[in-house]
């Protein structure tokens, strides 16, 4: 499994931390940083498991298998319900935080007067 961070640089990751902090504020980044790594963490989690799964149960035809299971479509793949649930409450923080910034746009935008 190749990393998920494998090709980001130093200049991306500092873009990230402070497009981060000015989307959610310094306050809600922690948290929402928290929920993403335990969405992720536990994708990785399911993906190993069933990695290994096949493996065991398909033995050495794994080898030709694999780079055909890479090319499906994942927008196919069924997501856990444990998932589902930390989708969902990132889903709920963003329409949030969409209120808020287009709040915010609208105060910039009002006329001063």
């Amino acid at each position: 499994m190749t990393p998920l961070l494998l090709d980001i640089g130093t200049g991306e990751v500092l873009t990230l931390v402070v497009l981060g902090t000015i989307l959610f504020g310094p306050e809600r980044l922690p948290a929402v940083a928290r929920k993403l790594a335990r969405v992720i963490r536990t994708l990785r989690r399911l993906a190993n498991s069933a990695t290994d799964q096949i493996k065991t149960e398909l033995g050495p035809e794994y080898a030709g298998l694999a780079a055909d299971w890479q090319n499906q479509d994942p927008a196919r793949a069924v997501v856990p319900t444990e998932v589902q649930s930390e989708l969902a409450t990132l889903r709920a923080e963003l329409a949030t935080l969409r209120g808020d910034v287009a709040r915010l746009k609208t105060e910039v935008d009002r006329p001063l007067g």
